[in-house]
C-alpha cells in the first residue's frame, strides 16, 4: 500500500490503494466555490479515497483493460452505495454523483471513497457539477457517458429530442443549478424520441455506450 497525504486549507487528504491496486495519486486541487478535484490513476482493483463530497459532483473514469470495470462510491459509513460504473473492457466517460440521488449519500455519510474493479490501467477524476464542460443549449453530440452544462438555462415549455445508437443503456437526466435531477430518458438500446424538460435545467446527465445527440427547442 502506497499513501500521499496532502493538506490545504481546513482538510487533509489521505489516497491509499489496497487489494491489487497500484497508482499514483495527484493531489487535489480546489475547485469553484471550494470544491475539491482529485485524479488518480492505477492498474487493477483498488480503493481509493477522495475528498468528502457534500455537494454534487462528476466523475470522469477511463479503463484501458478486457474485462469487468465496476466503479462504486463508498460512505462514511463504509458501504458502497452508488453503483457510478459497470461496464466490461475499454471505456471512457463521465458520470454524475449527487447526494440522495439513488444513493445513500448524505451531509452526515458523505461519499469519502471509490471501490475499483479493474483488470487494467484506469484513471479517475472528481470535479465540482458547476465545472462540467458548457454545450449550446440548443443542440448537441457525442459518444459515450457524459455530464454537460448548457450555456443558458430552460425557460417555460421546452422539448428535448434525444437519440442514441449504441446497444445498451441510454439514461438522461436533466439537473438544476442545484444539482437536482429529473429522469427524461431511461431506454436500452438505440432510441429517439422527444420528451419534455423541465424549466430552470442547467445541466445533462447522460449515461450511454453509443453515439447519442440532443436538440432543444
Amino acid at each position: 500500500m502506497r499513501s500521499l497525504k496532502w493538506m490545504a486549507g481546513t482538510f487533509a487528504l489521505i489516497v491509499g490503494l489496497v487489494a491489487a491496486g497500484s497508482g499514483v495519486a495527484h493531489a487535489a486541487e480546489p475547485g469553484k466555490k471550494g470544491a475539491p478535484r482529485f485524479t488518480q490513476s492505477g492498474v487493477g482493483d483498488a480503493l481509493v479515497r477522495v475528498p468528502k463530497a457534500y455537494k454534487p459532483i462528476v466523475i470522469t473514469a477511463t479503463h484501458d483493460g478486457q474485462a469487468n470495470f465496476i466503479v462504486e462510491g463508498v460512505g462514511k459509513d463504509g458501504e458502497a452505495s452508488s453503483l457510478l460504473v459497470n461496464t466490461i473492457g475499454p471505456y471512457s466517460g463521465t458520470v454524475y454523483e449527487g447526494m440522495g440521488l439513488f444513493s445513500g449519500f448524505t451531509k452526515k455519510n458523505p461519499m469519502v471513497a471509490l471501490s475499483i474493479r479493474a483488470d487494467g490501467p484506469w484513471t479517475i477524476r472528481t470535479k465540482p457539477l458547476a465545472a462540467a464542460p458548457k454545450k449550446s443549449a440548443k443542440s448537441g453530440q457525442g459518444t459515450a457517458s457524459a455530464v454537460i452544462k448548457l450555456r443558458k438555462k430552460t425557460r417555460g415549455l421546452t422539448k428535448g429530442t434525444f437519440t442514441h445508437q449504441g446497444e445498451s443503456n441510454f439514461i438522461v437526466y436533466a439537473l438544476d443549478t442545484k444539482g437536482t435531477a429529473d429522469l427524461l430518458v431511461n431506454e436500452i438500446g438505440p432510441y429517439k424520441g422527444s420528451v419534455r424538460v423541465p424549466s430552470g435545467t442547467r445541466y445533462l446527465s447522460i449515461t450511454a455506450e453509443g453515439p447519442w445527440t440532443y436538440r432543444m427547442r
